[in-house]
């Protein structure tokens, strides 16, 4: 789990526009390999495909709820 208190949210935008390009890599990767698909280089090479994208999305949603939540707490009072 990523310390939350140290992202700069300011690089989130960027952070999410490069884990989404490298997993289009991945997959354009997994798409053009030129060996007879197999388990491990389609449907295995697919799954471990978008990690950073995982990670990014991971943060980005607990940074969003944790303000959302924020903010309704201030408007309770």
């Amino acid at each position: 789990m990523p310390p939350f208190d140290k992202v700069e949210t300011k690089n989130l935008g960027k952070a999410i526009e490069s884990a989404i390009a490298l997993h289009l890599a991945e997959l354009d990767a997994i798409a053009n390999d030129p060996a007879a698909p197999t388990f491990a280089n389609t449907l295995a090479a697919m799954e471990r495909s978008g990690r950073a994208l995982d990670r990014v999305s991971t943060i980005y949603e607990r940074l969003t709820r944790e303000y959302y939540r924020r903010l309704a707490e201030e408007a309770s009072r």
